[in-house]
């Protein structure tokens, strides 16, 4: 699949931190949709070594309920209580 649409269900959001994150406490991807709002996904981790997480999108889910360009980046949490924040990424969702 080349693009992503509005209300798309049928999609994993995935996001390389480029740290080790197997002491994660917490794994979340922040969003930031078109009109400036915000908010955040319990991610998954997929990959601890290479720093990978990921949410995948549910039949419930509205939030990709915008088009135009969104921004996605990580969050983490390690147990020892540093936090850290990956680098944008930004993604163009399409209107259908």
């Amino acid at each position: 699949m080349d693009k992503i649409y509005i209300n798309q269900t049928n999609l994993r959001i995935s996001l390389k931190t480029g740290v080790n994150i197997t002491n994660a406490l917490e794994t979340k991807i922040i969003y930031i949709k078109p009109d400036r709002s915000s908010g955040s996904l319990n991610a998954e981790i997929e990959n601890a070594i290479n720093g990978i997480i990921y949410y995948d999108v549910l039949k419930t889910d509205t939030f990709l309920n915008q088009y135009r360009v969104w921004e996605f980046y990580a969050y983490i949490k390690f147990s020892d209580g540093r936090t850290a924040r990956g680098e944008s990424a930004k993604v163009i969702i399409y209107n259908k």
